[in-house]
C-alpha cells in the first residue's frame, strides 16, 4: 500500500510544480514585455475602388455537327458531335457584394462531346 501512495504523490507533486512554473512564466512575460500603444490611423478609406471582380465562363450556344464517319467519329459509332461555345465574362460587384455590371473578355472556348444514336 505504501508504494501506491508514493506512486500517486510524485506525479501530483510534479504537476503542481509545472503549473507553478508556467504561471510564473506568464506573470514574468506580462510584466517584462512592453506592449506598444495603439496609434490611430491617419489614412482615409477609399470609397471609389471597393469593387470585386469575378471571372465566369458563360455558355453562348451549342450546335449539332454531323460526324464524318472516316474522319472524326469514334470507331464503329453512329451519332453526332455536340459543340458548345463558352465565353468568359468579368462580373463586377460593389463593396456590399451587389452586382454592378459585366464585361466580355477575349477568352472563348469550345467543348465538343460525342452523342451516340
Amino acid at each position: 500500500m505504501k508504494w501506491i501512495r508514493s506512486s500517486l504523490f510524485q506525479p501530483l507533486l510534479a504537476m503542481i510544480g509545472i503549473a507553478a512554473m508556467m504561471t510564473g512564466g506568464l506573470w514574468l512575460g506580462k510584466t517584462l514585455v512592453p506592449i506598444d500603444k495603439a496609434v490611430s490611423s491617419s489614412a482615409e478609406p477609399e470609397t471609389g475602388n471597393l469593387t470585386r471582380v469575378e471571372y465566369v465562363m458563360e455558355k453562348v450556344g451549342s450546335k449539332k455537327v454531323e460526324a464524318e464517319p472516316a474522319l472524326s467519329a469514334p470507331t464503329g459509332a453512329n451519332g453526332y458531335w455536340i459543340v458548345e461555345h463558352y465565353r468568359q465574362y468579368e462580373y463586377h460587384y460593389d463593396a456590399n457584394h451587389r452586382f454592378l455590371y459585366k464585361n466580355p473578355t477575349q477568352h472563348e472556348t469550345y467543348l465538343r462531346y460525342w452523342h451516340a444514336r
